[in-house]
């Protein structure tokens, strides 16, 4: 040591490093979300490739995070449909999860996440953004391949009907944050998670107690609490009302249910 110096030491202090921008492939819609989406998550540091189609996933090489699904939005509203319609629309989708299901099941890269967006799937109380649930069956769908893939982790989101610009800056955030929530429905500003809550038996609404009813005896209708749901079907007695002087009253004795009748708006009209 040289004197009158005393010993110095050196202090290394770690500054953290900038993590690499996460790359993502999304497959384009016709609603134009998809490149709203990638500009929002450019905007999380995130990277993203716009697919025209599944089918484009086996040309890509690069090493991604995973895959943002879109086409679901394009599902047209259930009420615009003729009877055959919906379940042709649903059948090409859940082909496209078929295939993305075989880029995961082949392993050959390192694609771990998957996201599922759909726009107004869910109806929340009174919410006026459902659009008849036609995509909701795509929920169904990749609640399935969560079961079937456990090694991929799935995600849902259903946007509103609208889309709006907050709603998509939401789940670009959502998506870039690595939160472990399965299923969100962004309204308004708010996004929402599911839950399982326990609810006071008081705030149920009762049925109506069974009763064998006959259109010998009285007038019935057919109705549906849910369009599409079979089992929501039920008889009920209506009030018997006097025809007027220039009505008439007919009695049918055998109806039937097209399934165009099931996918109408509410309660379906009497039809015995």
């Amino acid at each position: 040591d040289i004197e009158g110096i005393r010993d110095i030491h050196g202090v290394f202090v770690a500054t953290p490093t900038k993590s690499a921008r996460r790359r993502w492939m999304i497959v384009r819609d016709n609603r134009n979300i998809a490149e709203s989406l990638a500009a929002a998550l450019d905007r999380q540091d995130c990277d993203c490739l716009v697919l025209d189609s599944v089918t484009d996933l086996s040309s890509v090489t690069l090493e991604y995070a995973g895959i943002i699904y879109l086409p679901s939005v394009d599902l047209p509203v259930l009420d615009e449909l003729g009877a055959r319609q919906p379940l042709n629309c649903i059948l090409e989708k859940l082909s496209d999860l078929t295939g993305i299901a075989r880029v995961f099941e082949a392993g050959d890269r390192q694609i771990r996440q998957f996201w599922l967006i759909t726009t107004g799937a869910h109806k929340l109380d009174t919410d006026p953004e459902f659009n008849g649930g036609l995509q909701s069956p795509m929920w169904a769908a990749v609640r399935v391949m969560m079961e079937e893939l456990p090694g991929i982790r799935c995600r849902l989101a259903d946007l509103g009907s609208a889309a709006t610009n907050d709603q998509i800056e939401s789940l670009a955030r959502e998506i870039s944050s690595e939160r472990s929530e399965e299923e969100m429905v962004f309204r308004g500003t708010r996004c929402l998670d599911g839950r399982i809550a326990q609810i006071d038996s008081a705030d149920l609404i009762e049925d109506e107690p069974e009763r064998t009813v006959s259109n010998n005896d009285e007038q019935i209708r057919l109705e549906s609490d849910e369009p599409g749901n079979l089992d929501s079907l039920s008889l009920r007695a209506v009030r018997s009302e006097r025809p007027a002087s220039d009505e008439v009253l007919i009695r049918v004795q055998a109806a039937g249910l097209g399934r165009g009748g099931m996918h109408g708006a509410g309660p379906a009209r009497p039809c015995v």
